[in-house]
């Protein structure tokens, strides 16, 4: 295994490693539109993809002036400023996109060097994460890694064939994640099809129970809890079993099935389907507002919720200021209007709850599925297993 430098192989024209436009190139404020060529933040990078349904769109004037970081259908992106170690993938079938100042595209220009599935994983590694963490910590302000910063690092490069079939039998579980979060859309667009149905306007608050939340501090807690937080929904909408030691901040305490509605950045709306409270104690964060149901299954609620009217209303529910700093209020949350839900047909909100369960359950089989994946991941970049021993456990889970 050759250990090469990033700015050795840029050099070699075996990797390209590219950020977005800084200062006067980058997009103004009154250049982003509708429909135009999507511009990629930390934020759109969700569950080892790039999220275009989510990427703000910049017009052809800001095109124009972009003169680095223009990305291509395979990318591997890094965010690295503020949210940094974030890793997401271009699908193929990409629509025209650049990168933001925040985030840098990885693309190998020399397959027989540096397979492509293979840099992304390599990008993943414990490795290389703890690398970033280190030169994120260099600076008193914001997490930051330069482009110089990235290309001063180091690869452990095998050689093609072993990068190419290590890429394969990660790939094959990635490939099945991929494959389950369609079916979790799937059935989340027939969801909000069916809760469509219902002609009647309500305010949410008709639906849910007003509460007075209860805000704790974790660190009490010496068991482990389940936690709701952004990232947790960015990266799988399942959250994260840790320690109450190890989180720091203030949390509410969950206790009963409920959505979840963020409050921060409704850009980029974040609305949460929890059915059940799990046997560890429940605490989310205080960025949500949370809506426990009065009439309806939690499912249901959801439904009525993320319709694209209703997501819209969040839109504009807006104090503070421009981009990630938005936030919605908790009384705008209350007052959406929604679809009445009571006035659906019993076998309705039937097919909606067993849709609800059935998205949830493919959820926890993706978490299993990505925990093998984090498990398999340094062992064979490491060398501590073999291939074929990893082909072995794959087999079993695929």
């Amino acid at each position: 295994m050759k250990t090469r430098l990033v700015r050795e192989l840029v050099g070699e024209g075996v990797l390209r490693v590219e950020d977005g436009n800084h200062g006067n190139d980058r997009p103004r404020p009154d250049e982003f539109v509708q429909d135009g060529v999507a511009y990629v933040r930390a934020a759109d990078m969700t569950q080892g993809w790039v999220d275009f349904g989510s990427t703000g769109k910049i017009n052809s004037h800001a095109r124009q002036r972009i003169r680095k970081g223009v990305g291509a259908p395979g990318d591997v992106l890094l965010s690295h400023k503020g949210t940094v170690g974030r890793v997401a993938v271009a699908p193929l079938d990409s629509p025209e996109f650049v990168c933001s100042p925040q985030t840098t595209f990885w693309r190998s220009q020399d397959p027989s060097v540096l397979d492509q599935r293979f840099l992304g994983y390599l990008l993943l590694s414990p490795e290389f994460q703890e690398k970033l963490r280190r030169l994120a910590g260099q600076t008193d302000m914001a997490p930051y890694v330069s482009l110089t910063d990235q290309r001063s690092m180091e690869l452990a490069l095998p050689e093609i064939t072993q990068q190419k079939a290590i890429a394969e039998v990660l790939g094959a579980l990635d490939d099945k994640i991929v494959n389950i979060g369609l079916a979790v859309t799937t059935s989340e667009s027939l969801m909000c099809s069916l809760a469509s149905a219902s002609d009647s306007r309500i305010p949410v608050s008709d639906l849910v129970t007003r509460t007075q939340r209860v805000v704790i501090d974790p660190s009490s807690i010496e068991s482990t809890v389940s936690h709701y937080s952004l990232p947790a929904f960015d990266n799988s909408c399942t959250p994260e079993l840790v320690k109450g030691g190890s989180i720091k901040s203030s949390k509410y305490l969950l206790t009963g099935a409920a959505v979840l509605v963020s409050k921060l950045n409704p850009r980029i709306p974040r609305v949460w389907n929890i059915p059940y409270l799990p046997e560890h104690p429940a605490v989310t964060s205080t960025e949500f507002v949370i809506l426990e149901p009065s009439h309806v299954a939690v499912s249901v609620l959801w439904a009525c919720i993320c319709q694209p009217d209703v997501m819209e209303q969040l839109q504009s529910k807006v104090a503070g200021t421009s981009g990630s700093h938005q936030r919605a209020k908790p009384g705008g949350v209350m007052s959406l209007l929604v679809r009445d839900p009571r006035l659906l047909p019993p076998q309705v909100l039937d097919a909606l709850e067993a849709l609800g369960a059935h998205a949830n359950a493919l959820r926890r089989q993706r978490v299993l599925l990505g925990l093998c994946r984090d498990e398999l991941l340094p062992l064979l970049m490491s060398g501590k297993i073999t291939v074929r021993d990893a082909e072995r456990t794959v087999s079993d889970v695929v």
